[in-house]
């Protein structure tokens, strides 16, 4: 198994590759200090996973220091955001990180936890369902835009699927009943990683295999692609997504701890 911060360098890389893809992604930052910092004034709402102003990887590849917790504060202070979270993974620097961002004011969140699974990229046996399964491309999903927005409850998330289709690094896969789609999700590639994302299912499909089934083909495309790792990510409060993902041979490697300023 990777060790949890040589998978964390990887998932930010992979972050960046996803992001690029998104034609509307908040505006990211780079230079202010080690990790993905990322901008939108005019979404500030309650939620960590709803924020679209967020620090991520913070101090993964370089040593950080107390002043970059002051410049990401007076970063966000000068762009009128005053909610904001660092996402923190594993490093070496993480017990003194939490004092500095208690000592400015940050508090945990307290809300659900968020854990990064990993399995290796090896292949697996056909998941049975009623659903057929198949990759699309950038084409045919605009022929489902509508259909792929009744997936997503989220309407942040209903152009995504569509919009990242055929992009650089990025395969998608949909689960149809009939002729209409009725599950979703992505598989991002970075590198020897890859990524399940955008997991989702219509309401009224739930139950009927069709997210166990996209995690099998994706972890199979990742492995004919040449992957050796595949990883995801969900909420605890997500019990059935946490147990598909375990009940295909992923285990959970770390949490990531949510820290907010202004909530």
């Amino acid at each position: 198994m990777l060790d949890p911060q040589e998978l964390t360098v990887k998932l930010k890389r992979a972050m960046i590759v996803a992001d690029d893809a998104v034609p509307n992604a908040p505006a990211r930052v780079m230079d202010l200090v080690d990790g993905v910092v990322t901008l939108d004034p005019e979404n500030v709402p309650e939620f960590p996973s709803t924020s679209r102003n967020n620090v991520h990887y913070f101090g993964c590849e370089q040593l950080v220091s107390s002043v970059d917790v002051d410049r990401i504060v007076e970063f966000y202070n000068g762009e009128g955001v005053s909610r904001f979270f660092i996402w923190l993974s594993p490093n070496g620097q993480l017990e003194e990180i939490r004092l500095w961002l208690v000592e400015r004011g940050f508090q945990r969140w307290q809300g659900t936890g968020y854990p990064t699974l990993l399995r290796s990229a090896e292949r697996l046996p056909e998941h049975q369902t009623d659903l057929v399964i198949r990759q699309v491309d950038a084409e045919e999903a605009a022929q489902y835009t509508s259909q792929i927005g009744n997936i997503y409850a989220d309407p942040r998330f209903k152009p995504i699927f569509v919009e990242t289709c055929g992009a650089p690094g990025h395969h998608h896969f949909l689960a149809f009943a009939g002729d209409q789609p009725v599950s979703a999700g992505l598989l991002t590639i970075a590198d020897d990683l890859g990524v399940l994302g955008w997991m989702a299912t219509a309401e009224h499909a739930r139950g009927q295999g069709g997210q166990s089934a996209l995690i099998v083909d994706r972890v199979n495309l990742a492995e004919e692609l040449g992957c050796q790792w595949v990883s995801g990510s969900t909420l605890y409060a997500l019990e059935s997504s946490l147990e598909n993902m375990q009940r295909k041979g992923f285990e959970i490697v770390f949490d990531r701890e949510v820290y907010g300023f202004g909530i």
